[in-house]
């Protein structure tokens, strides 16, 4: 988080710790539609045939959310400013005493609705923004939206003469492998923070379009040598150790102290994972977070293919990649198997443990 303050620093951590023990919602991503004004040719999302939450349903779960002690709700979509209604809904948040980023393309972020967003105080965390080329014809051929590229570099400038706090948030990707370097030197240059995805997802459904722009785990790992300017093996024995399996089947918090909620006003894992599902207006989010916490115990509980992993400490494995691309959570995804077995190689522990890697 960009909470400034080394007091606001450990009071976060200490809240975070209290949240593990009793395991409540202390952080949220609120997907309030799945409308978007842009059309990336990556994006995961997928539309049903339902009918959205009104504003009142909104501040209906944002209300119990913050009775159950929610500290952090992540405000995305689609693309959450296409709402009529986003303002009244940030300030709703604010009212109940709820620390807000907003995750968004930027296009529709004017003078007007930047200051609208300032008025959120110190209630506003940060605001995410795609950033997706470093270049107008790399960035438009992946939001496929013209005129996209100037209008979110005017929204970046906007809200930093506002003294804003901002990420800036890449995916890596065909298109733009070759230009994160400029974008990250972009970021430095308006004082925003950066962070990157090494690698996007299939759709949420399982649809498979758009892993054809995704790299190779041996390209990741080019582009990010060259990204980082580093061309040599990694030296991370200190730091990693050879183990046998995850106690944890989320490397997140999901279905401990953080989950996602739908625009339909599910209560679910993540946005990339859209089952199970629990309605929060119908059935109360305390039953729904319950729920949710139950069916992790359980999936923690079983034997699920990481639990006996020898490349456990070098896999960054995603339970949705899991889902969406092998049919399942239990079967290991075989592209961060690969990833995983790159990294152990650049670590030089390949050797140790690759008779025991199945």
């Amino acid at each position: 988080m960009a909470i400034k303050t080394k007091h606001s620093d450990n009071f976060y951590a200490e809240l975070s710790q209290i949240a593990h023990k009793v395991e409540f919602p202390l952080k949220v991503l609120f997907e309030l539609t799945y409308a978007c004004n842009f059309r990336c040719v990556h994006c995961y999302n997928v539309k049903e045939n339902k009918r959205e939450l009104t504003t009142d349903g909104v501040k209906k779960i944002l209300t119990q959310l913050a009775k159950a002690g929610c500290f952090h709700v992540g405000f995305t979509g689609g693309e959450p400013l296409v709402r009529k209604d986003i303002f009244e809904i940030l300030n709703f948040a604010k009212q109940l005493g709820l620390r807000v980023t907003i995750l968004t393309n930027g296009y529709l972020l004017d003078r007007k609705a930047v200051d609208k967003i300032a008025a959120l105080g110190v209630n506003l965390n940060k605001v995410d923004i795609s950033f997706l080329g470093a270049d107008k014809e790399t960035f438009e051929s992946i939001t496929r939206k013209k005129g996209s590229f100037a209008r979110v570099n005017r929204a970046i400038r906007l809200l930093r003469k506002r003294d804003l706090d901002v990420m800036i948030k890449p995916t890596l990707m065909r298109q733009n492998k070759d230009q994160f370097k400029k974008i990250r030197q972009m970021a430095k240059d308006l004082g925003c923070m950066f962070k990157y995805s090494p690698t996007l997802n299939a759709k949420a459904d399982g649809t498979l379009d758009p892993l054809k722009y995704r790299l190779s785990p041996e390209e990741v790992i080019k582009a990010m040598e060259k990204f980082s300017g580093k061309n040599k093996k990694q030296n991370i024995k200190n730091n990693i150790k050879i183990v046998s399996g995850k106690s944890k089947f989320f490397r997140c918090g999901s279905g401990k102290t953080e989950a996602s909620i739908n625009p339909y006003g599910e209560l679910k894992l993540c946005p990339e994972i859209n089952q199970p599902t629990y309605d929060i207006l119908g059935m109360g989010l305390d039953k729904a977070w319950e729920k949710i916490k139950k069916y992790v115990k359980k999936l923690e509980e079983s034997n699920y293919v990481c639990t006996s992993c020898y490349l456990a400490g070098f896999c960054n494995s995603c339970p949705a990649r899991m889902l969406v691309e092998e049919g399942s959570l239990k079967k290991c995804n075989q592209y961060d198997k690969e990833m995983a077995i790159l990294h152990t190689k650049q670590s030089g522990l390949w050797n140790k443990i690759k008779d025991k890697v199945k």
